[in-house]
């Protein structure tokens, strides 16, 4: 399993749901918009977020998945 050094959970953000580290932002909010084809709408919608951190929404996605 590849380390996703972007993701993180703490039972002190957000209750320990997983979140793109250094925010409030849940990884599933990323993921939504990933899983609706508009990856492009993240970096409106999040300015702050970086390809890197999607990248690893990607992964977990993935990694959740299999």
């Amino acid at each position: 399993m590849n380390k996703l050094t972007h993701i993180t959970t703490s039972k002190k953000i957000l209750g320990g749901v997983p979140t793109i580290k250094g925010t409030r932002i849940p990884v599933a909010t990323i993921a939504d918009f990933i899983l609706h084809k508009k990856t492009s709408e993240i970096y409106k919608e999040f300015p702050g977020v970086t390809k890197a951190q999607v990248g690893d929404v990607r992964q977990f996605m993935i990694q959740r998945a299999s």
